[in-house]
């Protein structure tokens, strides 16, 4: 089997599954069909299995506090085979060009990575689009080595 073009990890926590098979869809409408989902399950119960040869199923490494959605895309980026990563938060999902959109991106520079406009769950329960703000290199925690 071929390694996909693309991996979208999707960490799913106990206050998400009921918006997991959302975002999980908005992976498989792609128009770039090779891609693999990896569900990073940490809601502390089983999900049952993938309905699809494309999503996998994996559960996150025991961990707490506030970085457990860390732990969680860490453990999915040991899995991923594609040549391409994704993130993608459970209460999100991405709209049918996405990953076309983001490739056509990246190819235009040569930076290490692409970010892009975002629908998800606002406070109030209801689908917002979020943009980033500008990158901003002098602005980047502290120095990189």
């Amino acid at each position: 089997m071929t390694a996909p073009y693309a991996s979208v990890i999707i960490p799913v926590g106990p206050y998400h599954r009921q918006l997991a098979a959302q975002a999980i869809g908005s992976v498989l409408w792609q128009t770039y069909k090779n891609v693999e989902a990896i569900v990073v399950n940490d809601t502390g119960e089983t999900m049952r299995s993938a309905p699809n040869a494309r999503v996998t199923i994996i559960d996150a490494p025991m961990s707490t506090g506030r970085r457990r959605s860390s732990v969680a895309r860490n453990a999915g980026l040991a899995v991923a085979r594609g040549t391409f990563v994704i993130f993608l938060d459970a209460d999100d999902y991405l709209l049918p060009t996405a990953l076309e959109t983001f490739t056509r991106g990246h190819a235009l520079h040569d930076a290490a990575y692409s970010y892009g406009h975002h629908y998800a769950v606002n406070r109030e329960g209801k689908w917002a689009l979020y943009q980033p703000p500008e990158y901003n290199r002098e602005k980047r925690a502290g120095p990189m080595s």
